[in-house]
């Protein structure tokens, strides 16, 4: 039995071990707010002007016969003159920005390529993309792998389990699995051989709480609606600040920070800023967010009155923004967070790089290995260059 649970144990982490070493470097890239660069390259193409409701289905319609794939941004839509109709569009490794004149049908296109690393980016928590049966499968693959990973850290620590057990038992310290006889024939491999092991152990032991909590919450966010707590609730209060009443200096885009932190400490909001954004009638807007809840403030230097939206979410909610909180800024609990990704990222690509190495040393008949760990390397980098080379 023991046997049977190492070797799916192996295959299970063979299979997941592309999409985590992916998952990884995406990780690191989020939490350090690395961003893509693309170049613009424009065409047109003319179409039979689409009849719809809303702008919304004349956009997705337009999309369709342009054989394009993504989605509609619904808040970006627009007329800039009356006879052309505005909208973009998102999806993996590439935006567009498209122009229909619905006089003659044309469609103007800017089409903003952003290489190899927005396409890692995109994949990280895809479950699909529109008008895209290759998306779906990406949702499988990942779901797939999610398992795949789950299962490896359990058994894992079933395996450190049961050893450490034996040890404590007085047990040989000799593997009783005959794979690993040879090793002791040739001293310096089998050093190599615990050095990557313990490394192994170690990034899925030590992290496997956080490893498993991103690999559940992916899990969560592929089926939000099978779990509580998918919709959030929104209120919305009117509060006083003798802060903001009291502050007759400019508040420009350097002072800011500061300003919306003294705000967020006399009003007790926990979350950390965001975005800020200041409009035209001279009023700020400050996002605050922590994992489940959401402060939006509105507030304008010199007024006593601020506008305060919570929005509080379940556990749907909370798992999904646990899984995307990254970054350092905010507060000591908040850099603590940072590091501890940054750890579970590394983590993610060590774990299957030494899993890999034991399973090269430790199986002679590498066959059904190599289908399983090629199979899947060759998925990954497939659905890059697909989606890199697709219109």
């Amino acid at each position: 039995m023991k046997k049977f649970l190492l070797d799916v144990h192996i295959y299970a982490s063979l299979l997941c071990a592309a999409y985590l070493v992916m998952y990884g470097v995406s990780a690191i890239c989020f939490n350090h707010e690395v961003q893509a660069s693309g170049e613009d390259v424009q065409w047109a193409q003319t179409i039979t002007v689409p009849v719809a409701e809303t702008d919304q289905a004349v956009a997705e319609a337009v999309r369709d016969r342009l054989d394009l794939i993504g989605w509609v941004p619904f808040w970006r839509l627009s007329n800039p003159q009356p006879d052309q109709f505005q909208f973009f569009l998102d999806r993996p490794g590439k935006t567009y920005r498209l122009v229909l004149h619905q006089s003659t049908g044309q469609v103007q296109v800017t089409e903003t390529r952003k290489g190899v690393l927005s396409v890692i980016l995109s994949l990280h928590g895809l479950n699909g993309i529109p008008n895209s049966a290759w998306g779906n499968s990406w949702g499988l693959y990942s779901e797939i792998s999610i398992w795949a990973l789950i299962f490896a850290v359990i058994s894992g620590i079933y395996f450190w389990w049961g050893r450490a057990a034996e040890r404590r038992a007085g047990g040989a310290p000799r593997p009783r699995i005959r794979w690993l006889r040879p090793l002791y024939a040739v001293p310096g491999r089998l050093v190599m051989y615990r050095l990557i092991r313990t490394i192994h152990l170690f990034t899925g032991l030590g992290l496997a709480a956080l490893i498993f909590m991103y690999a559940f919450s992916g899990f969560v966010i592929l089926h939000q609606d099978w779990f509580p707590g998918a919709e959030s609730e929104k209120t919305m209060l009117v509060v006083t600040s003798v802060i903001a009443a009291q502050t007759t200096t400019p508040v420009t885009q350097e002072n800011a920070e500061v300003w919306a932190q003294e705000l967020a400490g006399e009003l007790r909001l926990h979350g950390r800023l965001n975005k800020r954004h200041r409009n035209e009638e001279g009023f700020w807007t400050f996002d605050f967010g922590r994992p489940g809840t959401s402060e939006k403030l509105r507030v304008r230097p010199g007024d006593e009155q601020v506008t305060l939206i919570v929005e509080e979410g379940g556990f749907a909610q909370i798992m999904n923004r646990l899984h995307h909180f990254h970054g350092f800024g905010g507060g000591l609990r908040f850099f603590v967070w940072g590091m501890l990704v940054d750890l579970t990222s590394l983590a993610m690509i060590v774990f299957p790089l030494s899993g890999i190495y034991m399973w090269f040393v430790l199986k002679k008949d590498r066959r059904l290995g190599w289908f399983v760990l090629g199979g899947s390397t060759a998925y990954v980098v497939g659905s890059i260059a697909f989606l890199l080379m697709l219109k």
